[in-house]
């Protein structure tokens, strides 16, 4: 699902909340918003200018907060993610084997359920979906248990922006059963998601289980806050960057979505934007000592009432590489990008509002023409499709990064091609038997032809994304015209 890609840096009610290096929780939650004691009469009271001191605190934003009566059974994968609804994009009711947890960032969105489905609002108040249309606005949240039907419908003039969590079995009962549709496989148009952090849990016992999202907030130099239970980390703006001293972590990156093993004892990562990193035992609190910039990032935490029962990760956190979340210095004016996700959206202006010029795939690469320029609480940079020479317009930051090597697409791993591989006028072959020419860059196209392996066609168009894939508009020795997924054509030397 992968259509809209303008994401953003939420805002929310925020609260500072007390941290204690050596307990090796995540937070504690001021749930109520309770101003601190105030001193009694007489008591003298230290003025800043007396005792000036660093900030000691961070500062955690409680984004969604529910109770998990009984976690499925293991393995399970444990996913966070944003999901984006274009005006009049449906995801039709559907259920997964396990919960998921929801929050709307941006605009307001319809849901409904087949089943309860508590649902807390941004200020506090809490109520219940049983199967009626309900609506929820921005903070809002909805906690769905395993196996009840949920529906996602925008009603509106403006794209949605959903931060999610989900929790899904993947043992040999479960294979291919991610998503169950109610009804018929739907026509997913106008949504689309991006991966923050995704990891697999190999053995845990079924329990009881707390399930938090939270944007946190680190001052220069403070401690990075360990994390009790399961725990993914992804940073919106900062270094995040470490050595892995022992533990299980696993590393997932904005351009390889697909679910990674554990990492060697010893190896560095640096984090980027939608990067995250994902410990199936948690991991115990790391000194920033030498940090002089300010961190931002995601904290998803999954603590079972009885443990992991393994030991958690011990990180020690570096410099990097240089890899910044939320930068924008490496891009420049005149300066080559690349597209790190599918169907991103290119506007007739910097806002989510403006026209949608094109869609572009993964690994497209771009002249950057103007920028940067927030609007929309996005930065965006104005940009010109190289490879078709005729597409300009502005895409968010968060989608591009300074040229590199072909991406891979989120969804079944398929790799991506870069519309550069592919000019319009040269010839490609076919890689494979029964390669389909489909009237639309869509598996829900209508099939024109299929080819045997080694087909010659010649290109028509830049690549362009449609649902999980990347396509390439072709023209046959017969004068049939279509897409064809770039899986399934290499070009002709």
């Amino acid at each position: 699902m992968n259509s809209n890609n303008d994401t953003h840096r939420f805002s929310r009610r925020s609260a500072i909340m007390a941290f204690t290096a050596s307990s090796g929780l995540l937070l504690t939650r001021n749930v109520f918003g309770q101003e601190a004691s105030t001193p009694e009469a007489g008591t003298p009271v230290a003025t800043a200018e007396a005792s000036p001191v660093a900030a000691t605190d961070p500062e955690i934003r409680n984004l969604m907060d529910f109770q998990i009566d009984e976690l499925p059974e293991s393995p399970f994968t444990v996913r966070l993610l944003r999901i984006m609804l274009e005006p009049g994009a449906i995801t039709p009711m559907h259920r997964h084997h396990g919960p998921e947890i929801d929050m709307v960032e941006i605009g307001e969105v319809l849901i409904r359920s087949l089943g309860d489905a508590p649902v807390t609002r941004a200020d506090g108040t809490q109520e219940t979906s049983t199967g009626d249309d309900v609506v929820l606005g921005v903070d809002d949240a909805v906690f769905f248990p395993a196996g009840i039907g949920m529906y996602f419908e925008n009603t509106t003039d403006s794209t949605v922006v959903i931060l999610s969590s989900v929790i899904i079995p993947v043992g040999p009962d479960f294979i291919n059963e991610r998503i169950m549709w109610v009804d018929e496989q739907p026509d997913l148009t106008g949504v689309s998601y991006q991966k923050l952090a995704d990891g697999l849990i190999q053995t845990l016992p079924v329990q009881a289980a707390g399930w938090t999202v939270d944007e946190v907030t680190l001052p220069a130099a403070l401690d990075l806050p360990g994390i009790d239970g399961i725990g993914t980390i992804t940073p919106l703006m900062g270094n995040l960057s470490f050595t892995i001293d022992s533990g299980q972590v696993q590393v997932t990156r904005a351009q390889n979505t697909g679910l990674q093993p554990n990492a060697v004892p010893g190896t560095s990562f640096s984090l980027g934007d939608a990067d995250g990193a994902f410990f199936p035992n948690g991991f115990v609190s790391t000194s920033r000592a030498e940090e002089s910039d300010a961190l931002t990032y995601l904290a998803m935490n999954i603590n079972p009432v009885n443990g992991t029962g393994a030991t958690a990760a011990a990180i020690t956190f570096t410099a990097g590489d240089g890899t910044v979340a939320g930068a924008t210095a490496d891009i420049t004016i005149g300066s080559t990008v690349t597209t790190t996700e599918n169907n991103v959206n290119m506007r007739a202006e910097a806002s989510v509002d403006a026209e949608i010029v094109e869609q572009i795939a993964s690994g497209v690469n771009l002249e950057v023409l103007d920028g940067p320029v927030d609007g929309d609480d996005y930065t965006w940079f104005k940009v010109r499709v190289l490879s078709a020479g005729s597409a300009e317009g502005w895409v968010v930051t968060d989608f591009i990064e300074p040229s590199s090597a072909p991406t891979e697409n989120e969804g079944d791993g398929t790799s991506s091609e870069s519309s550069d591989a592919f000019p319009v006028g040269s010839k490609v072959v076919t890689t494979d038997n029964n390669v389909r020419i489909r009237s639309e860059a869509s598996t829900e196209g209508e099939a024109l032809t299929a080819l045997p392996e080694g087909t010659e066609l010649i290109v028509t168009g830049a690549v362009v994304a449609g649902g999980e894939y990347s396509w390439l508009p072709v023209e046959a020795e017969d004068g049939t015209e279509g897409y064809v997924v770039t899986d399934f054509v290499e070009a002709v030397p």
